[in-house]
């Protein structure tokens, strides 16, 4: 059976009866005992109304609603349903619930006043159900006596009243009720109002009393009225008031106007008018207000009068509106116009109510709006563009009108001149200079095209005009102003810059020992100290270089290198004030002869140079004049000694093979192969590979970032180079770098022979040249096999190889120059000696001395010019300087005082063919003393003293110092 749906209410089954077809003997006794007789479902009845207890109308319908279960049995049941009160029928009706499974409802009525005893009884499947419950019926009573209201409780004449119920009437059955209302004046009836809620304006007046009676109905009965009654008093004075203009500005004058009236006929006793501004009283409303007022002040006339009822107020009010501001002028400012101006738009305006004032702006170029921004950039027109702007101001709440300035064409941009720079500078007397644009011109104009001029002025006068940007200073003199000025046109306007420089002679001139910055001198006779000098860069990482100096004649010919760290050098010294010094290990070694010290690339990847010391004639092994190369690592310099042996602080010690083979006459640490490390070469110029008498060797060792301990010698290394023939004397000057030559970015090598037969002279010298990367390991070969290119002398004793440098790229076409010493060349005189320079890149296959582009011999014959060379940029330019000297130069009566010259960058580029080379040179320093031997070497040595030159110096081996016979010196030139 499907569920029973809920009503709202409970369900309360009240009584049920059970009636049995037949006595129990009819049922059988076992279930087994008879199938066809199954038993049947109990029949019930239940009511939910009316509810027990409940009071019901008496001669008046009730309700009865209720359940009969099972559902089959609904409808027999409801056909047989009979319902009594207190045992007497009355009469009622039944229907199907449609909503409640089972349910029914249905209507009785006519019960009379009283305790009733209702049952409904129903039959169905041969039983009957009884519902049985105690009700009360009652009859109709009147309802109870509402009580109205009446408002305003203090009325005034001809105000409205309003009734309502104070408590409303209520039924005692429950029934709904109506209130009606009636009206009395004075206790005189108002049928014209009766049933009306409000009494409109108008219509009381001063003393009247008015009643509302209210009275209640349920239909059949009426109760008993309530009423309410209000006593109407004087209404007072009736005031109008109003203010002129309705919305105002603060510059208008505002008046008020007001009527008073009573309607109740009382006398007016009292009668005032004021003005007030934002809630505070301010003056008498009979004279007009104004030039007090600002934008949104809340304006009032107060009036109030006085009759004998009372005082009344009535207040008109308005806000004062907005006075719009007024644009009186606009104008461009930043004129003129052009593409590098910034234009901006000004606006003159006023504001009658004193409010701040904002501005908007517009900017045209022919007739198109170009942006609202406060200014407009030159790059937003070009010349010849009609320009204007307009602009409007905005107080807080308004916008004025906007107004237009005058119209203004775009005028031409002048260009602007180029930033420059020039260098070198300090400059110098006969340098070269170049003029750097460091920022271009540039024009606001895009249409317009620039021209450039350069001019350079020597103290104002214009000596070169065009467009070169470099220019050789020649002919000047100390103290003249070289500028070079650039001047850039575009077609209507033109613009300059321009740099200067003093130039000096510092780097000019004839000099001698004593205008040096710095002496150093030696302390022990015959030490030759400054026989050589060298820069090993910078040890201690201060930035300054410092400086290597030798004496071979030290200690009995033992020989002696000294170190000053750049630092130091601060005023003249001797070689015990050296940081560091060696002597060689025993008497007779020549620590320091020949190619002396050196530093040169890492060897063994600590990022410092290595010091190479080499004592030529050094014993080892118990073998004379084997010849050894010292290398100091960088990394020992705190425990670097003064005066010890240096095979002490050596890490590594590079010996000659056999007695005579001089190993250490010439040395370097070169990065061939680009690696970043060194590898080091030490020639042997006096060995004899492949029974070449005297030929000489260069050893080539490849130590891969690491020094071994203990020592080396020829048949250590991993490459070694043979002469070809006898007293070849391979290696016995020039060897070393000379720069990248053919701009791969490798460096290439000197090899010199300075006795080697050429191809068509004998013993006149030869230098051999390698290219970076073109030496492997491998084992023992011919020298000139390996060589790209070779330059021979033109005459016996030539001694082509000696020396030999890179200058760097002088003619800027990406390849690198070099030069060769030749002292004992007869370029200009018998073993006059020269220097030979060649542009270009490295040679290739077999050239001569005639090939050089550039021959510079010296003045006299033997004045053995070449010994040693030198190069550097010292004066700027970018170009190195070559420095160079002849030690046996006669100067006056005073025999091998020797001289040294310094031929600047910018010339030798300018150079071709031969020349002497004192008249080339820029500056000539002078021995002062015979066999002074200025110019055995004169060496750039890089910043010594921090003030961001390079410097330079030269050796003096031969002078006497202090009463000690040929202990040398040294002089350095502060550069440039």
């Amino acid at each position: 059976m499907p569920p029973i749906p809920r009503r709202a209410a409970p369900w309360l089954i009240l009584l049920v009866t059970l009636g049995c077809k037949g006595s129990s003997s009819d049922f059988p006794v076992n279930p087994g005992d008879d199938d066809s007789d199954a038993p049947v479902e109990t029949l019930t009845l239940s009511l939910s109304t009316p509810a027990a207890g409940a009071t019901l109308p008496a001669d008046a319908p009730f309700g009865l609603v209720g359940v009969v279960s099972p559902e089959e049995a609904l409808s027999e049941a409801l056909s047989t349903a009979t319902l009594t009160a207190n045992g007497a029928p009355i009469s009622f009706s039944l229907s199907l619930d449609p909503d409640v499974y089972g349910g029914f409802l249905g209507e009785g009525g006519g019960l009379e006043a009283g305790a009733q005893t209702l049952v409904l009884t129903v039959a169905a499947l041969d039983q009957t159900a009884t519902a049985t419950l105690s009700v009360t019926a009652v009859g109709n009573q009147p309802p109870t006596s509402p009580i109205p209201g009446i408002t305003p409780s203090a009325p005034v004449s001809g105000e409205a009243l309003f009734a309502g119920l104070v408590t409303p009437a209520e039924d005692p059955e429950g029934q709904a009720v109506t209130t009606t209302f009636t009206w009395r004046r004075d206790d005189v009836p108002m049928p014209e109002h009766d049933g009306l809620t409000t009494l409109p304006e108008g219509i009381t007046r001063k003393g009247e009393v008015w009643t509302v009676s209210a009275i209640a109905s349920d239909g059949a009965l009426t109760s008993e009225p309530g009423e309410d009654s209000v006593l109407i008093e004087g209404a007072g004075p009736s005031i109008s008031v109003s203010i002129d203009p309705s919305e105002p500005r603060p510059t208008d004058t505002l008046t008020c106007a007001w009527t008073v009236t009573e309607p109740d006929g009382e006398a007016i006793t009292e009668e005032r008018a004021r003005w007030a501004v934002n809630g505070v009283e301010l003056s008498d409303a009979t004279i007009p207000l104004s030039g007090v007022l600002v934008r949104g002040d809340e304006v009032e006339c107060v009036v109030t009068a006085t009759s004998s009822s009372r005082t009344n107020t009535a207040v008109a009010s308005v806000t004062v509106v907005n006075t719009t501001p007024v644009v009186t002028g606009v104008s461009l400012t930043g004129l003129p116009a052009t593409e590098s101006a910034t234009l901006g738009c000004a606006v003159e305006a006023t504001d009658d109510d004193g409010d701040t004032l904002t501005s908007a702006h517009t900017f045209y170029v022919n007739g198109a709006s170009a942006g609202s921004a406060a200014t407009l950039s030159g790059d937003s027109f070009n010349k010849g563009d009609t320009i204007w702007c307009e602009a409007r101001v905005y107080d807080g709440a308004e916008w004025s009108v906007s107004a237009a300035s005058d119209t203004t064409l775009a005028e031409n941009s002048a260009p602007t001149p180029p930033t420059l720079s020039l260098s070198p500078n300090p400059g110098f007397i006969g340098g070269r200079f170049t003029c750097t644009i460091t920022a271009p011109a540039a024009d606001a104009d895009p249409a317009d095209a620039l021209t450039t001029t350069v001019d350079w002025l020597l103290d104002g006068v214009v000596v070169s005009s065009g467009g070169a940007l470099t220019y050789t200073a020649a002919g000047a003199s100390a103290g003249s102003e070289l500028a070079c000025e650039v001047t850039v046109s575009d077609g209507d306007t033109d613009a300059s810059s321009s740099a200067a420089v003093t130039l000096s002679d510092r780097l000019s001139g004839a000099l001698t020992r004593a205008d040096a910055d710095l002496t150093l001198v030696g302390t022990e006779s015959r030490a030759a100290f400054g026989q050589s000098l060298e820069t090993p860069g910078d040890l201690d990482g201060d930035g300054l270089n410092e400086l290597l100096v030798t004496g071979a004649g030290y200690s009995s010919s033992a020989g002696g290198v000294f170190l000053f760290y750049g630092a130091d050098l601060v005023s003249d010294a001797d070689d015990t004030d050296a940081s560091a010094f060696w002597y060689g290990e025993a008497a007779g070694d020549t620590l320091g002869d020949l190619r002396g010290a050196t530093g040169g690339v890492d060897l063994n990847g600590d990022g410092l140079s290595e010091l190479l010391l080499g004592a030529p004639t050094a014993t080892g092994d118990g073998l004379s004049e084997l010849g050894a190369v010292y290398v100091l690592s960088s990394q020992d310099r705190a425990s670097w000694g003064q005066g010890g042996s240096v095979a002490d602080d050596a890490a590594l010690i590079v010996r000659g093979g056999v007695a005579k083979d001089r190993a250490g006459s010439a040395f370097a640490s070169v990065d061939l192969d680009g690696d970043g490390l060194g590898e080091l070469f030490v020639s042997a110029p006096y060995a004899d590979p492949t029974s070449a008498s005297n030929g000489g060797a260069v050893a080539v060792y490849w130590l891969g970032g690491v020094l071994p301990a203990g020592e080396l010698g020829p048949g250590d290394a991993d490459l070694l180079l043979n002469a070809s023939g006898g007293t070849d004397h391979l290696g016995l000057g020039g060897l070393g770098s000379l720069g990248d030559l053919d701009g791969d970015g490798l460096v290439e090598l000197l090899i010199g022979a300075p006795d080697m037969d050429g191809v068509s002279c004998a013993d006149c010298g030869v230098a051999l040249v390698y290219l970076g990367g073109g030496l492997s390991a491998g084992s023992a070969v011919t020298a000139a096999s390996l060589a790209v290119g070779q330059v021979e002398g033109l005459d016996g004793d030539d001694n082509v190889g000696i020396s030999g440098v890179g200058l760097g790229d002088l003619d800027g076409d990406g390849l690198g120059e070099w030069a060769l010493g030749a002292r004992f060349g007869d370029a200009t005189a018998t073993d006059a000696g020269g220097v030979y320079v060649f542009f270009g890149g490295p040679p290739s296959g077999d050239l001569d001395l005639n090939d050089a582009d550039v021959s510079l011999g010296g003045a006299a014959s033997g004045d053995r010019l070449g010994w040693e060379l030198s190069a550097n940029d010292l004066d700027g330019d970018g170009l190195a300087e070559l420095l160079t000297g002849a030690y046996t130069v006669e100067v006056g009566s005073l025999s091998d005082a020797g001289a040294a010259w310094i031929v600047l960058g910018s010339t030798l580029a300018g150079l071709s063919g031969a020349y002497d080379i004192a008249d080339v040179a820029q500056l000539s320093v002078s021995g002062e003393a015979t066999r002074a031997y200025v110019g055995r070497n004169a060496v750039a040595l890089g910043d010594l003293n921090g003030d961001g030159l390079a410097d330079w110096g030269l050796g003096a081996q031969g002078v006497t110092e202090g009463g000690l016979v040929r202990a040398g010196a040294v002089a350095l030139f502060w550069g440039p």
